[in-house]
């Protein structure tokens, strides 16, 4: 008796998978010709950009401090 194998992945993907490429290209295509492909990437810009940016020596000072006061900690454990 043969039972059906559950898997998300399909078994001819040679058909499979062009058909998803193209798909995916397609909705790209709807996307830029309708101008809403701009304002999702400045939706994405503005969540995967930082809202404030620190200067780099500023940053270092503060891991450096930090370094030490956890090496003067620990010799006083």
């Amino acid at each position: 008796m043969y039972h059906a194998q559950y898997t998300f992945v399909p078994r001819n993907l040679s058909k499979t998978l062009p058909l998803l490429f193209a798909l995916v290209f397609l909705s790209f295509v709807y996307l830029a010709r309708s101008q809403e492909l701009l304002e999702v990437s400045r939706l994405l810009h503005s969540i995967f950009t930082p809202q404030f940016s620190v200067p780099v020596d500023e940053f270092q000072q503060k891991i450096s401090s930090n370094l030490k006061n956890q090496l003067l900690f620990s010799e006083y454990k």
